[in-house]
């Protein structure tokens, strides 16, 4: 008999389909047209697959057969990890899996600001009545960045923004041991 997991998130079709080949999925996000809740699918589960979902203490005691919770990302303040730890039940998390898109995010970001993008794009929908120069950005080649932690996702910014748009990088680590860290 094939573990029960209940996903109520929507996950990529690609996991879902790794997992369904070992387990039997209740997604309700599929099912039924969405109709089905997955605080009722938890009696029946053996795993929960979370993204955002909080999987709290009372979340925990309706579900009995629960062995494992696994987090499809990486920050785990969603989960109640001292319930979870109180009733042996592991909780997964998949470092890394993001870092490239949150770094990348990050430079979109970066680029935005620098270059009025929010505020131009405002204008053009508001019929353009701003003079065009008031958008004018600066351009970051050259400029200093600084970063707060060189983790999976600092190291990556670190290395887009220094090779990639010509910004001196700065960072700091302290679980690093030169504490000017420079890329």
């Amino acid at each position: 008999m094939k573990p029960v997991i209940v996903i109520p998130e929507l996950i990529g079709s690609a996991g879902l389909e790794l997992l369904a080949e070992s387990c039997e999925c209740l997604a309700p996000w599929r099912e039924d047209g969405g109709s089905a809740d997955a605080l009722d699918l938890l009696p029946s589960a053996d795993g929960i697959v979370v993204r955002t979902f909080c999987v709290t203490a009372e979340l925990l005691d309706r579900a009995p057969r629960l062995r494992v919770i696994a987090k499809h990302g990486v920050g785990l303040d969603n989960i109640d990890i001292s319930a979870a730890t109180k009733r042996r039940i592991p909780v997964l998390f998949t470092p890394g899996t993001n870092a490239n898109a949150v770094a990348e995010h990050a430079i979109g970001l970066l680029l935005t600001l620098s270059r009025k993008i929010g505020p131009a794009e405002a204008a053009v929908r508001d019929g353009w009545r701003v003079e065009r120069s008031h958008f004018e950005g600066i351009e970051l080649a050259d400029r200093t960045l600084g970063i707060i932690g060189l983790g999976r996702i600092g190291k990556r910014l670190a290395l887009k923004a220094s090779l990639g748009l010509g910004i001196e990088v700065i960072a700091y680590d302290p679980y690093i041991d030169r504490m000017d860290y420079r890329i």
